[in-house]
């Protein structure tokens, strides 16, 4: 399996998708985005999930 492909495998179930507005100077209003975050992060050495809080 690719790396970021297993990345991903790990982390998906913890991503979170938060809507998020962002103005487009083009249309000259907001438009609603998605914003992706996660506080868990896969360790390079050992592929360990591990939260971003206790690094």
């Amino acid at each position: 399996m690719h790396e970021l492909e297993h990345i991903f495998s790990c982390l998906k179930e913890m991503l979170e998708l938060k809507p998020y507005y962002v103005y487009d100077y083009e249309q000259k209003q907001y438009v609603l985005c998605g914003k992706i975050d996660c506080q868990y992060g896969v360790h390079a050495a050992s592929g360990e999930v591990v939260a971003l809080d206790d690094l």
